[in-house]
């Protein structure tokens, strides 16, 4: 059985993120964080991030693939970069 993950696009901005879950009693999405680093589909976030569901696009579902986790990245060090820091990035045998 495939395992689908909700993803959430800030509206504003056009980042994506990984949707933990959704609470409708307080209207937030609740996110994992920026994609901080990646291992094959094993991955690490930055603090969660909370967004009213009128900030965000909710969908469409989607596979965990190592191109999607590279999107994900790369979204990180491109707002690092913008932020002015100095970003080195290393690819490792186990990706």
């Amino acid at each position: 059985m495939v395992k689908l993950f909700r993803i959430a696009t800030v509206k504003v901005t056009g980042k994506k993120y990984l949707v933990n879950y959704l609470d409708f009693r307080t209207n937030k999405a609740i996110c994992w964080g920026e994609v901080t680093k990646i291992e094959g589909l094993k991955t690490w976030h930055d603090k969660p991030e909370k967004f009213s569901l009128n900030e965000v696009e909710l969908g469409p579902e989607q596979v965990k693939t190592s191109a999607f986790l590279s999107q994900l990245f790369q979204q990180t060090v491109d707002g690092l970069k913008e932020k002015g820091a100095k970003v080195v990035s290393d690819r490792t045998s186990k990706g």
